[in-house]
């Protein structure tokens, strides 16, 4: 679990982003792309921040508080976002993991 109150507000909030559609998370995806929008980026990653507690939690046994495995989790999606192609008609989050 995490241990400090800053980890535990980002997961609640995680909790309570809303999900994307398809057809909104491919707008945004272009937005970010074509425009650099950063509210269309930020958007995108805190819709996936479930996905990443999710697959953070997988790897709290391997030593390292969940908190870091989280903060490296986001650095995952920035990254992520940074080669999506949206033309591809892929899901983000099929392409993140």
């Amino acid at each position: 679990m995490i241990e400090d109150a800053a980890g535990r507000t980002l997961v609640r909030a995680a909790m309570k982003a809303p999900y994307l559609e398809r057809d909104e998370e491919h707008v945004l995806a272009l937005r970010w792309k074509e425009e650099n929008d950063q509210h269309a980026l930020h958007r995108i990653t805190v819709a996936h921040m479930r996905l990443v507690i999710s697959m953070a939690s997988k790897f709290r046994h391997y030593g390292l508080p969940l908190g870091d495995l989280i903060q490296e989790g986001h650095v995952g999606l920035l990254e992520a976002a940074a080669r999506f192609e949206p033309a591809r008609e892929v899901r983000f989050s099929t392409y993140a993991t």
